[in-house]
């Protein structure tokens, strides 16, 4: 009894959080330390970043709450421009005006859930907690010809109860996009996308 009116009161919370469709927006991208240590062992300079495009759909809808966004007004794309933007140039490789190479992106993947094993609510004492995760896929294209492709698959604690599994799904954005940085970062083909063609 006291699990069905337990039950009962999530059902009814989430049902007013279905009434208000408004956007969850992610927080601002912060550089990572990680990222950083990373760059300053790859020669790194002269260097800007270009156009990134994404799907021309995307679901971004989360519980009836609204879409996931970024920040700023930003797309998908611009917040993972400016993501790589941000570590390049906290490195110190960024070039103002004409640069001998471009660095351009194409987001081919992004989806996310907030309630991936939606399930394991029922198992006692976890009720409020379950996984979500974000999808990324990013294939990086260097004007010398050099081409990268990275896949993140960021897993989250999110929340049964809907506001918080969106306000817990927007706030994992970022995160998931520091992670994907570091994966291109590490990678042992991303200095041959940073060799200037002769």
């Amino acid at each position: 009894m006291q699990f069905s009116r337990l039950l009962s009161a999530v059902a009814v919370l989430n049902l007013s959080v279905l009434l208000c469709a408004c956007a969850t927006v992610s927080p601002v991208y912060k550089p990572s330390t990680a990222n950083q240590a990373a760059l300053a062992t790859i020669k790194i300079s002269n260097i800007s970043i270009g156009d990134f495009t994404q799907p021309s759909h995307i679901s971004d809808f989360c519980r009836g709450r609204g879409p996931i966004s970024p920040p700023n007004g930003m797309t998908f794309a611009s917040f993972v421009r400016g993501a790589l933007e941000q570590e390049v140039l906290g490195a110190g490789g960024i070039k103002s005006g004409d640069s001998n190479l471009i660095l351009t992106g194409k987001l081919s993947e992004i989806n996310f859930s907030s309630s991936h094993d939606f399930f394991r609510f029922l198992i006692l004492p976890n009720f409020f907690n379950t996984n979500g995760y974000w999808n990324l896929s990013l294939e990086l294209h260097s004007s010398n010809g050099k081409t990268l492709a990275v896949n993140e698959h960021y897993v989250f604690y999110s929340s049964f109860i809907a506001h918080i599994a969106c306000n817990k799904t927007a706030k994992a954005l970022p995160l998931a996009v520091n992670d994907l940085i570091h994966k291109i970062v590490i990678n042992k083909k991303f200095p041959d996308l940073l060799i200037s063609r002769s």
